[in-house]
């Protein structure tokens, strides 16, 4: 039999990789598929690909216009005329089965009728055809274009003439055919199901984490990690492909398909196609987290268990669900049982959480039990008089804690979050980066010293053999308990806070702090500290931001250095008389009028694909999330 035409029936990633295959081998191609939304896609993906080879020197530009002038896309079935259709559409036999009908009342009695299922019975389609004997299994792999193997199955119906052609059609696109009987999972996703499924295993018993695995096992000889490549094929396919192959085999208790899964598929979160799934793929404002680690040489740090001190804190509470999201296996030290109300309690349940205090050593030296990683994030933010003394203690005798605490426990991995405090200010508008060194100045507040002596103790863990790295993020924002912190900012504008000041300051949205926090847990770097900052904005700029999300009134009145000094004497006397923390104190009056910008150079440049989220999205969400709890 000769084929000249080959229709693709289904435009999605694998129906338009397998056309795009069979018009690269020379052979006229329908790509038909009812939506037209996604046939316009499929265009623009296959265009895509063939600029990707015309780049590479794979293929001649005369080459891509001769593909691409052999494929004719449709949406109206009466064009589908050919002498083998391809079908790629959704996972149901009654479906496919129809489809092949319908195609068989248009075309001659000698087209050959073959499906790229991955999971269902060829002999259970092939049974509701007229013509069963032109029925056959040829299971493409994703991505078409790439992957060689494609299976050819047989069924009790199938003629043999048409398996010989459909072996030599394969072979004709540049594929190597290998011919098996109908059975679940045919012979690639049968023997893949241990694979997925034991690799989902290890996860739910929190063996380990999906970023270590994929790493463990590329690192054997796997052109793929088990994660990486399910994220690749897509959640949705891959766990229907589990269920099928479970079901069909009497369910055995080794194949069964995962809870993990299931959730990725309830979620939306399917792989790539759909821009999250075990790692997220969206746009770099949202942080292409671990894809970064996994496109370069940079060594990824194994850590499996890790602890999290502060995690009932506003940032440590980012950073433990950043790592749950990711797989990883996380303890965290508390104080009482209340925990944050801004964080899902799905992902807390998730977390080991233990009783203790970074001034309690007892506590400390058991929560570093069985842990190779510690992220350090308790510290004391406060620039009033009466938390002094314990600011003090907690940041720089607590740090002296868990990095003393590390050593004895040969912990392999220590991240340390300092603050841009740490590093120091220039009031004068001034530029500020990683190699500042710091300067005792009347700009500089209390809890900037507590920081910055916090961060000494670090600096002589380090020299002890302590594998660690800073960061020192600045004034951090998003969405939190609004009553504390930074984020109290957000309820004054709300209450139409009337002043604003003339000062400058660098902010960064919290979860990008998360986001590089693990970056760094992660990477190889050592004996460095990094700048975390999104951007510069004055303070008036940023209250008027708030004030329009909220659709409230912006401040009107600017608070001059007099008028702030009077302010904050004020505010101290009416705390003294109320026992209530003073909403202004003498040194955040120095904050509110100082101009610094921090620079992020440095670490750009060790993660280039990181992109900070604009302040303006970040103000949007928080005020989004704050106006949803009142």
């Amino acid at each position: 039999m000769t084929i000249n035409t080959i229709c693709v029936c289904g435009a999605g990633t694998m129906g338009s990789g397998i056309a795009q295959t069979a018009a690269q081998a020379g052979f006229y191609t329908i790509l038909y598929d009812l939506n037209e939304t996604v046939l316009t896609k499929a265009k623009i993906s296959i265009e895509k690909n063939l600029n990707s080879l015309v780049e590479k020197g794979k293929i001649s530009g005369a080459d891509k216009e001769k593909t691409i002038q052999r494929i004719q896309f449709s949406n109206d079935l009466h064009t589908c005329l050919a002498d083998v259709f391809i079908e790629a559409i959704i996972e149901k036999t009654e479906a496919k089965s129809a489809l092949f009908n319908q195609l068989a009342e248009l075309n001659h009695s000698e087209c050959i009728f073959a499906s790229n299922t991955s999971s269902l019975s060829i002999t259970a389609i092939a049974r509701l055809v007229k013509n069963p004997e032109r029925v056959i299994g040829m299971h493409f792999f994703n991505p078409a274009p790439l992957m060689k193997l494609v299976e050819i199955v047989n069924t009790t119906y199938t003629a043999n003439s048409i398996t010989q052609t459909a072996c030599k059609l394969a072979t004709e696109m540049g594929k190597i055919p290998v011919i098996c009987k109908d059975s679940p999972g045919f012979i690639v996703n049968r023997v893949a199901r241990p694979y997925y499924i034991e690799s989902l295993r290890l996860v739910e018993e929190e063996k380990t984490g999906f970023v270590q695995t994929d790493v463990l096992l590329e690192a054997t000889g796997f052109k793929m990690g088990p994660f990486k490549l399910m994220d690749l094929i897509g959640n949705d396919i891959n766990y229907a492909v589990s269920c099928s192959v479970y079901e069909q085999l009497n369910n055995p208790e080794r194949l069964k398909p995962s809870y993990i899964q299931e959730q990725k598929v309830k979620e939306g979160k399917l792989g790539k196609k759909s821009g999250q799934g075990y790692y997220d793929y969206h746009s770099p404002a949202d942080k292409l987290k671990i894809k970064h680690h996994l496109q370069t040489s940079q060594p990824i740090n194994l850590s499996t268990r890790i602890l999290i001190t502060g995690g009932t804190g506003f940032l440590g509470a980012y950073i433990i669900r950043a790592l749950i999201e990711k797989g990883y296996a996380v303890r965290a030290i508390r104080r009482s049982n209340k925990l944050p109300a801004f964080i899902p309690k799905e992902i807390f349940d998730k977390v080991e959480w233990v009783e203790g205090d970074v001034l309690d050593v007892v506590s400390l030296e058991d929560a570093m039990e069985g842990i190779d990683t510690v992220i350090h994030s308790a510290a004391i933010v406060s620039f009033s008089k009466k938390d002094r003394k314990r600011m003090y203690q907690v940041n720089i005798e607590g740090t002296a804690n868990v990095v003393n605490m590390a050593l004895e426990k040969d912990i392999k991995r220590f991240v340390h979050i300092s603050s841009i405090a740490a590093v120091g200010r220039k009031g004068d508008g001034g530029h500020v980066n990683e190699e500042k060194k710091w300067e005792e100045s009347k700009v500089n507040t209390h809890y900037a010293k507590s920081k910055y002596r916090s961060e000494l103790e670090v600096w002589r863990g380090i020299s002890e053999g302590l594998n660690a790295v800073i960061l020192n993020p600045s004034t951090i924002l998003g969405y939190g308990d609004w009553n504390t912190g930074s984020s109290a900012i957000f309820k004054n504008v709300y209450k139409e806070f009337k002043w604003y000041t003339s000062g400058l300051n660098g902010f960064v949205d919290v979860e990008d702090v998360a986001a590089a926090a693990v970056l760094l847990m992660e990477s190889d770097i050592s004996e460095q500290r990094f700048i975390i900052n999104g951007d510069h904005w004055p303070f008036r700029k940023l209250m008027d931001t708030m004030a329009e999300n909220f659709n409230k009134r912006k401040p009107v009145k600017e608070a001059s250095p007099f008028l702030l000094n009077i302010a904050w004497r004020a505010e101290k006397l009416i705390s003294f008389f109320t026992g209530k923390k003073p909403l202004l104190t003498k040194e955040s009056a120095k904050v509110a009028v100082s101009k610094t910008y921090f620079e992020n150079e440095k670490f750009l440049r060790a993660f280039p694909q990181f992109t900070f989220t604009p302040l303006e999205k970040t103000i949007g969400q928080a005020c989004t999330k704050y106006m949803a709890q009142l």
